[in-house]
């Protein structure tokens, strides 16, 4: 290090006064200087001699004169270059200030007015930069300084010109430009980058200045990567309340694990940004926002009780989509204990990372009690709208008319996870019973069965009846096929959150949601291509995406939902869900028709709708659209049976 600097100290004499050095990274050592012809202080960076070599001399010059020329308020600018002995350097002016990275492990996660702007600017910087063809592969908090509150990207010249060619692979002394916790999939694998490399960049160190912690992290570099790769970041709402859901589903999009499903370019990202912040609510002209969840509470209210009041009048009108098999159950009298509603389990795991299988146990465990005669189970449509907007048993009760509750949460620990489930009497709130189960995450279908088993256990004690589960087959014995429809199922649920929440109508960000959904259940056609569900649930991506396009752009949806129906019935010819998508997107396909070219659509979806409620008569969706095509004929008697 000393032999640098008086290398340096001697090349520079005549232009820099070398002071010391402040900083040293992978790629290079930065000395503060003091420009002796313009009397300013600078830094100066020299790259290291491995690096300096698998360079060479004249491709450092042509890079670092295409770097040079960006000149943009929120990017450090390079005003000289040279080379000290076999050392090239490059200068830039010195900020005062602090990097990004310090200011997170000062303040952990920043206020949300802070990282925006912040965020803004750095997207900016970047839609200049890839304007202009070079891509920086390196966006960190390190790299991002902070002065007079703004953000200035740093190292766009040594990221450009360390990359081994324009497909971003690593070079040939083994070296890779980026950092595991912001590196998207494509760098991490050597595949090419271009500006969408950047903005996945851009969206973990926004992930971190909200959550406090970048999305991923692992023990060593190769399972970040890893996690990168598969898994999803763990929800940021999850780990801060006051994130909005319009901003959550822009970060996840510029994380997306697909290039194809981020961002366009970073000016769109950008653009998103500010449409969120502009979007909170209680937000004065001077961006100063209230949280979101203050303007919220006086909307729960009303919302919460619209709902109830919708599902009462449903209950007590015909409403098919609240009783086991899609027709009213008896509410004559108060409902009994074998009247249930399980209602959907709490993630309380320490990172909220377990969403996806707390939504998916609910899930299973409504779709298998239905499957037993001695019980009259709400469908998951009938409990849906209290998972987000709890309200009191008597709500509930006057609601669903059941007689049970099951609650549940979950809970990792380690390698772990612990299920607690809870029978409650519904009319009382007494606690009836309770078990607790534990298992290893990665023996996920052991962990259904037993939580199946266990909740049945504690009904045949409190009914006194024998009861059986009819346990349903999955279809696959790919774990993680089964996890990856979970996380899909996820996704999709956060889909209906942004449209049915007091943030509704920004239709992109839902569609974004959606989108991710498919590129999972994707992941999960490829890990058991026998599978039918993974179809069957790209079908209901399709037909939901559909309904939030226009006209013209939500029919042509609707023949990819179509397609997907047809492979699943061709595959599966008597699996009632497939027949319920054919069914359904045919309905859809005749009301986008009208006139005399709708009949086929119509004969098509009642056969289909009629041999689904057929096979699984607890298809609550099968019987409302049914219901629907048949008053659509003119046969309202038996659309009301």
């Amino acid at each position: 290090m000393r032999e640098t600097t008086l290398g340096l100290t001697g090349v520079l004499a005549d232009r820099y006064e070398i002071q010391r050095e402040i900083g040293r990274g992978g790629m290079a050592t930065v000395y503060l200087a003091h420009d002796l012809r313009h009397d300013s202080t600078v830094a100066i960076k020299v790259l290291h001699l491995e690096l300096a070599a698998f360079v060479g001399h004249a491709r450092f010059d042509r890079e670092i004169q295409i770097t040079a020329r960006l000149q943009h308020p929120n990017i450090l600018a390079i005003f000289d270059s040279g080379r000290a002995g076999e050392l090239p350097f490059y200068v830039t002016p010195y900020i005062e200030g602090e990097s990004l990275a310090e200011r997170l492990a000062r303040e952990k996660q920043l206020p949300l007015d802070d990282a925006l702007g912040m965020a803004c600017e750095i997207a900016d910087a970047l839609a200049y930069a890839h304007a202009r063809g070079i891509v920086h592969r390196d966006i960190k908090p390190a790299n991002i300084l902070l002065t007079h509150g703004h953000a200035v990207v740093a190292d766009f010249g040594i990221a450009h010109i360390a990359e081994s060619n324009r497909d971003g692979k690593l070079t040939d002394s083994g070296f890779a430009v980026g950092t595991v916790a912001y590196m998207s999939p494509e760098q991490a694998s050597g595949g090419a980058v271009d500006g969408r490399s950047d903005i996945y960049g851009l969206g973990c160190v926004l992930y971190e200045m909200l959550a406090g912690q970048p999305p991923f992290s692992g023990a060593n570099p190769q399972a970040v990567i890893a996690r990168h790769m598969v898994d999803p970041p763990p929800p940021l709402r999850g780990v801060r309340p006051s994130v909005s859901p319009v901003l959550e589903a822009v970060v996840c999009k510029a994380i997306a694990k697909a290039p194809a499903d981020r961002f366009t370019n970073a000016a769109e990202f950008r653009d998103a940004i500010k449409r969120t912040n502009a979007s909170e609510p209680d937000g004065s002209a001077t961006g100063r926002h209230a949280p979101w969840w203050r303007s919220r509470r006086m909307w729960l209210v009303a919302i919460v009780g619209l709902v109830v009041m919708l599902i009462t009048l449903l209950a007590l009108n015909g409403g098919w989509i609240l009783s086991r098999h899609g027709r009213t159950a008896d509410s004559s009298g108060p409902p009994g204990l074998a009247d249930i509603a399980v209602l959907y389990f709490d993630d309380n795991s320490p990172k909220h990372d377990m969403g996806y299988l707390a939504s998916g146990l609910t899930d299973e465990l409504i779709r298998e009690l239905s499957a037993v005669p001695a019980l009259h189970v709400i469908s998951r449509d009938g409990v849906l709208p209290f998972r987000d907007h709890p309200v009191g048993l008597d709500s509930l009760v006057a609601a669903l008319h059941v007689g049970t509750v099951l609650t549940g949460s979950v809970q990792k620990s380690g390698t772990r996870v612990r299920i607690n489930a809870e029978l409650i009497d519904a009319t009382t709130g007494d606690h009836l019973d309770s078990r607790t189960i534990e298992h290893p995450i990665a023996d996920l279908f052991a962990l259904e069965d037993d939580v199946s088993q266990q909740v049945v256990t504690m009904l045949r004690t409190r009914l006194g009846r024998q009861l059986r589960v009819q346990q349903i087959q999955e279809g696959t014995s790919s774990v993680l096929a089964r996890e990856l429809l979970l996380r899909a199922a996820e996704a999709r649920d956060a889909a209906a959150t942004i449209t049915t929440d007091s943030h509704a109508g920004n239709t992109q960000d839902a569609i974004g949601f959606l989108q991710r959904a498919d590129s999972l259940l994707s992941q999960a056609e490829t890990a058991d291509p026998q599978w039918v569900q993974p179809v069957i649930e790209r079908g209901w991506l399709a037909w939901s995406i559909a309904r939030l396009l226009p006209e013209s752009a939500g029919v042509r949806q609707l023949a990819v939902a179509r397609d997907y129906a047809h492979d699943a019935v061709r595959r599966a010819p008597r699996d009632a869900e497939a027949l319920e998508l054919q069914g359904t997107v045919y309905w859809e396909l005749a009301k986008a028709a009208r006139g005399p070219g709708a009949a086929p659509y119509v004969m098509s979806a009642e056969g289909d709708l009629r041999s689904a409620v057929g096979i699984q008569p607890s298809l609550a969706r099968s019987w409302g659209t049914l219901s629907a095509v048949l008053r659509f004929k003119g046969d309202a008697a038996e659309a009301n049976v």
